[in-house]
């Protein structure tokens, strides 16, 4: 039963976070962030490491793209954090080459 729930979840997740790619696409990036934290909610609850640093990443670059800087620097940070304790290096380059990336790279 547990799995099941989980599965529904991770669905629920992806559903979200392929929504937010659309809008972000078309250049809605206010309707791209509101799905994209969907994802990252349902995401964290799940305990989803690899993709929640995903989200993280997506999130900042909208963010970018809606001018807000700082807030953007802060979740490309927590995506850096997460894929650091994960090993996760080629996510982590990934993020590090996100364009107009403000973010610092020092630890």
């Amino acid at each position: 039963m547990i799995a099941n729930e989980t599965g529904k979840k991770t669905r629920e997740a992806i559903n979200y976070s392929n929504l937010g790619t659309l809008f972000q696409e078309l250049g809605k990036y206010a309707e791209a962030e509101e799905y994209y934290k969907k994802s990252l909610e349902i995401r964290k609850e799940i305990g989803d490491k690899q993709v929640e640093a995903a989200d993280y990443g997506k999130l900042g670059t909208v963010l970018q793209c809606l001018g807000e800087y700082a807030k953007a620097e802060e979740y490309l940070q927590k995506a850096l954090v997460i894929t650091k304790k994960r090993g996760d290096k080629k996510r982590r380059s990934s993020i590090l080459r996100k364009p107009r990336s403000h973010v610092s790279t020092s630890w």
